[in-house]
């Protein structure tokens, strides 16, 4: 495998759409540890690493063109303004002749398992949808990422044509019906939405309670109470005080469902906006003032 110099002005990095949903979520990218396959032992890099494409006809893309799959566009330029990288050849030039295995990829290069503040490097997101056979569960992720990017002021455009993804041919997106983003279909239970009721839940308890159920097995915490979910949200507000967008979304989110639905999550915002205006807290404040006392957990 041979290693290039520099890092392309636009790059492409696809990925399932629900796996989009949580980079918009929690505003990052989860990189993959350099070590891996002997094929990997020829290249000098940072312990982590995103795989990218500099270009459209890259097999890297043309491998994962399958419906409830995204692309995002990256600026290469932002992207090298504060990480290294380069471009990769993965399979050398003996293979590469035949142009099977011709990736393009571009590797972005970190220390950290992550890149924060994504959503400044992401220009568009791009997701090939099957609205014939789409479940509830795709339904779920076109609503959060249409609706996370629209915070993040990303554009998005979605096809039902594999060709015209592929080409990332904007004037054959599509418009997504009503029926595709209906709230609605929202799962009453997932692991990748959090729960008004998680974050009130969390503003009611004392610390000392938190910290005394988190000791206990994980079965007996859901028992009593402390869900998976409850967890991710201390971890975001006390170690991600600046990512209050998520928190945001969520609220935004349950305005749009009604009552008696999804959870019960309509029931949930308005005792949390009971909550914010008791104690004077706008929705920034209240993420933070929860960051703040479990910080130290």
């Amino acid at each position: 495998m041979r290693v290039l110099a520099g890092i392309s002005p636009i790059l492409y990095h696809i990925t399932s759409t629900d796996s989009v949903v949580g980079i918009l979520r929690t505003d990052r990218f989860e990189l993959k540890p350099s070590e891996g396959t002997t094929v990997e032992e020829g290249i000098k890099s940072r312990t982590y690493y995103l795989s990218t494409a500099r270009t459209l006809m890259s097999k890297y893309l043309r491998a994962n063109e399958y419906p409830r799959y995204s692309i995002l566009v990256l600026d290469g330029r932002k992207l090298a303004a504060n990480l290294k990288g380069a471009p990769v050849d993965y399979w050398g030039p003996d293979m590469r002749m035949n142009g099977e295995n011709f990736e393009s990829e571009d590797r972005i290069f970190s220390d950290s398992p992550f890149i924060e503040q994504a959503h400044k490097y992401i220009t568009a997101i791009h997701s090939l949808i099957d609205p014939i056979k789409i479940s509830k569960y795709g339904k779920q992720d076109l609503f959060q990422l249409q609706l996370k990017a629209k915070l993040r002021k990303i554009p998005t455009f979605f096809y039902d044509n594999r060709k015209a993804f592929a080409l990332l041919d904007e004037r054959r997106a599509i418009t997504l019906s009503k029926g595709l983003l209906d709230p609605k279909e929202v799962p009453e239970q997932t692991t990748d939405l959090n729960s008004l009721s998680d974050w009130l839940a969390l503003w009611e308890m004392p610390k000392s309670v938190y910290e005394r159920l988190k000791l206990l097995p994980e079965r007996e915490q859901q028992r009593k109470g402390l869900t998976t979910r409850m967890h991710r949200c201390v971890r975001m507000a006390a170690y991600y005080p600046t990512d209050v967008n998520s928190f945001l979304a969520d609220l935004h989110i349950a305005k749009s469902i009604p009552y008696g639905t999804a959870g019960k999550e309509r029931e949930a915002l308005d005792r949390l906006i009971e909550v914010m205006r008791k104690n004077k807290l706008t929705p920034k404040q209240f993420y933070k003032a929860l960051g703040d006392k479990f910080r130290s957990t």
